[in-house]
C-alpha cells in the first residue's frame, strides 16, 4: 500500500520503483513456526498480514492438522484475499 505517512518508505517506492528495478534481497526470516504434533493451531492475522498465516494454513491443511483461522482488518477493501 502506498502510505504517505508510512514508516516502511511506500511512498518513496511508488515514486522511485518502476518495472525493471533490480533490488537486493534477503530470504524472509520465520519467527512463529508451526508447531509439529497434533495439537491444534489458531492463527490470527491482520490486514497484509494474513501473507504467512495463509502459507501456516495450507501447510496445516495438507498435514490434516486441525486450525482455525481469524483475519480482520478495517474495511474489507483492507483484505488481502
Amino acid at each position: 500500500l502506498r502510505e504517505e505517512t508510512g514508516r516502511g518508505g511506500s511512498a518513496a517506492i511508488h515514486a522511485t520503483w518502476q518495472i525493471g528495478t533490480k533490488l537486493a534481497v534477503e530470504r524472509p526470516v520465520n519467527q512463529f513456526p508451526l508447531h509439529d504434533d497434533d495439537r491444534p493451531a489458531v492463527l490470527i492475522a491482520g490486514g497484509i498480514g494474513i501473507t504467512p498465516i495463509r502459507a501456516m494454513a495450507q501447510a496445516l491443511k495438507a498435514r490434516h492438522q486441525a486450525f482455525e483461522l481469524h483475519y480482520s482488518s478495517r474495511t474489507p477493501s483492507d483484505m488481502a484475499y
